[in-house]
């Protein structure tokens, strides 16, 4: 088992998809509850960057207000989805 986080690890080209999604397991287990929380704000903040990355290619004349309308739809429509 490599140590460290996979993502940085610089032996990651070795590794398999589900290699690599088993060490994320790992590395989540052995997270504390206050950094499991922080990660979970991380990976909402990035979800929600790669969205608006999304909205301003399908929209490149949107204005960042536009843009972040938008966004605030998309994921009123996820929240009425309750996917968990």
């Amino acid at each position: 088992m490599m140590t460290g986080d996979p993502m940085t690890n610089p032996d990651i080209k070795h590794l398999s998809a589900d290699d690599l999604f088993w060490e994320r397991v790992e590395a989540a287990r052995r997270m504390s509850p206050a950094e499991k929380i922080e990660a979970g704000f991380r990976l909402y903040r990035e979800g929600c960057a790669r969205i608006a990355y999304i909205i301003r290619n399908h929209f490149p004349r949107a204005s960042e207000q536009e843009v972040q309308k938008m966004l605030s739809a998309i994921l009123r429509f996820c929240r009425r989805l309750d996917i968990p």
